[in-house]
């Protein structure tokens, strides 16, 4: 694991897929806001059938328990960032501040049902979603490898995040903890079967994200990656996990989240409590599906 310097051509998606044989690109961001209980994951990766199309997906988490959400697909001026049909990710300053945004269609759904099975599709909303994204740490590069699960290519950034949320008559002014990845290169999934992915930060400003994959093979279940980074403004650390949570049902949503991990510092144990919950699943080739296949 190593810090990185990002410029434009590492932070702007690539210009050109030709050559890049099974080649994908992903930016996944996400946020909370302790005070408000308003948090959201975004998302932008080229869709597997046409990857010079985006696919879009967004999700807002809402005091009440409720979720917004949308999928869609589009293109759009990629020059400074990721752009499908409604959703846009521009970069202003590489390394350093992101603006996201979201404005038009969205979906009012309750996770709940989703636990049953794919959602319904209610009447559209409509949403104006604004964020920008702050880096406050250095992001760190993962080792470049092929035929992973994540990517041949991938950085991830600890970070802060602040701007609106305009729902119906409601303007939710937020601010928070957020993180963000970026992807690159040849993924395969076809054996892939659950992940872990946590990002916080710790009391003296330490910030840590937990990457964890299971692959599925001949009817076993193998770690494919089980890594803990911590950074802070100018450091990287690679950690060693001790404890991590295997949501194996349904009901093991409505449970406290255990994490434990040691570094330079000593051991830190982690009980998280769940705000919100937003379910959909996946293909091989990562198409999306609301609900619980």
């Amino acid at each position: 694991m190593k810090l990185v310097e990002l410029d434009m051509e590492m932070e702007a998606p690539l210009r050109s897929l030709a050559g890049r044989e099974h080649s994908s690109e992903n930016y996944a961001w996400c946020g909370y806001d302790m005070e408000t209980k308003v948090g959201f994951f975004a998302h932008l990766g080229r869709w597997s059938h046409d990857r010079e199309m985006w696919r879009e997906q967004l999700y807002v988490y809402l005091p009440d328990r409720s979720v917004l959400a949308y999928r869609g697909f589009g293109r759009g001026d990629k020059n400074q960032g990721p752009a499908a049909a409604v959703q846009r990710h521009v970069c202003l300053e590489p390394g350093k501040r992101w603006a996201l945004q979201h404005r038009g269609p969205v979906w009012h759904l309750d996770p709940q049902q989703l636990v049953q099975g794919s959602a319904r599709e209610p009447f559209v909303e409509r949403i104006e979603f604004d964020i920008e994204f702050e880096g406050t740490q250095a992001a760190f590069m993962y080792p470049q490898s092929d035929n992973t699960t994540w990517g041949q290519w991938h950085y991830e950034q600890v970070g802060a995040m602040s701007g609106t949320i305009v729902f119906g008559d409601t303007t939710y002014r937020i601010r928070g903890f957020a993180f963000r990845d970026h992807a690159r290169g040849p993924r395969n999934l076809s054996h892939f079967c659950g992940s872990n992915w946590f990002q916080g930060q710790l009391p003296n400003g330490t910030g840590f994200a937990v990457f964890q994959t299971w692959d599925k093979q001949d009817g076993r279940i193998d770690i494919g990656l089980s890594e803990v980074t911590l950074t802070t403004a100018d450091t990287v650390e690679v950690g060693r996990l001790i404890e991590t949570p295997s949501l194996e049902s349904m009901d093991d949503l409505i449970e406290p989240v255990r994490l434990s991990f040691e570094y330079s510092d000593g051991r830190i144990d982690i009980m998280g409590e769940p705000q919100n919950t937003m379910i959909f699943s996946a293909s091989s080739r990562h198409e999306i599906l609301l609900g619980a296949a």
